[in-house]
């Protein structure tokens, strides 16, 4: 047995339940499908946009330089995971080509928070594009599941490091974290009055 099927079905389970959380019906994925012959014309100039935000922020900058990756290579492998949010059908195949992209992002050092800004990027150029306020609302449902699903590898990733190189088990961590958010909340709230 693979010793990674548990994040197989990790991943297929947390994209059923992110779709259903989100309320992605099999029409939003319809309409989607349907937007694509419209939207594929324009998927360059969506992501130059995206881009240019991207390129804007100095972390993005330097996680570009880092990366190594040229224009075009980066336009090409936007444009695939573009093309899958209008093609995909959001079930376990759609969330483990997210995940995978996803996992690339990690290796490539794109700390989540970069990921985050781009994909609000992406539907800010995506809305304009948008003819119905069904459109609209498929598209964000769309480009949120994705963002799912990004995060959830991301966090698998932490986790296994965690456990296996540093022997840190989740029980404890979690126990950490809400220590030190409830510090770092009551030292917030101290400033905001």
């Amino acid at each position: 047995m693979n010793k990674y099927n548990d994040l197989v079905s990790k991943i297929g389970d947390f994209s059923r339940l992110a779709r259903n959380f989100l309320g992605i019906t099999d029409n939003d994925v319809e309409l989607l499908h349907q937007m694509k012959d419209r939207v594929s014309p324009t998927i360059e100039a969506v992501i130059a946009q995206a881009a240019t935000s991207l390129l804007n922020d100095p972390q993005g900058q330097e996680c570009i330089k880092q990366s190594g990756l040229s224009h075009e290579r980066a336009v090409a492998l936007f444009k695939y995971w573009l093309e899958s949010v209008f093609t995909g059908n959001f079930d376990e195949k759609h969330a483990l080509l997210v995940a995978r992209i996803s996992l690339a992002h990690v290796r490539n050092g794109v700390s989540e928070d970069l990921m985050i800004e781009t994909m609000g990027a992406f539907n800010r150029e995506l809305l304009k594009l948008c003819s119905t306020p069904q459109e609209s609302i498929a598209v964000t449902k769309a480009l949120y599941w994705n963002l799912s699903i990004m995060i959830s590898a991301y966090e698998y990733i932490r986790g296994l490091v965690k456990v296996k190189a540093l022997g840190v088990e989740r029980n404890l961590e979690e126990r950490l974290v809400r220590l030190y958010a409830k510090e770092v909340y009551t030292e917030i709230a101290r400033h905001m009055y």
